[in-house]
């Protein structure tokens, strides 16, 4: 059993450290992560330009939505949990809102560019590491940020 004089103290650290905790919608946002992104902003989705769009909603839900061009359904995935790693890095959880299946994403990014670094599945398959695919090594897409 804790002395009685160390309860405040254990309290305050745990506000301290719940006042400290952002939103996911507040750490997309500040990392500047929120909107539009393609390997090619001036051409439509589509084909091999895939549009990878995070979005916050007005129920505090943020979806990340790959749009894949038209005649194609968004895959449409929910980011549980987001936390910046760096400057240059942010990882965060996601759920496909249809199967379910979780994936954990860290991203290398810049105030224009982004690029995943690595990805897990919540079976463990890692499916991207260091930049690249494992499954052929190539590297994952650089995307821009469209305006």
């Amino acid at each position: 059993m804790l002395p009685r004089r160390l309860l405040p103290l254990l309290f305050a650290l745990a506000l301290a450290a719940t006042a400290g905790a952002q939103s996911v919608e507040n750490v997309l946002a500040e990392a500047g992560l929120l909107g539009r992104w393609a390997n090619d902003c001036s051409r439509p989705a589509g084909g091999g330009n895939i549009h990878t769009i995070y979005a916050a909603g007005p129920g505090g839900e943020v979806t990340l939505s790959y749009d894949h061009g038209a005649g194609s359904t968004p895959t449409v995935n929910r980011i549980e949990s987001a936390q910046r790693l760096s400057p240059e890095r942010l990882a965060y959880h996601q759920e496909n809102r249809s199967s379910g299946v979780g994936i954990d994403i860290e991203l290398a990014i810049s105030p224009t560019h982004i690029r995943v670094w690595t990805s897990r599945q919540s079976t463990g398959q890692l499916l991207v590491e260091n930049g690249k695919f494992t499954s052929d090594g190539l590297e994952s897409p650089l995307h821009a940020k469209c305006r």
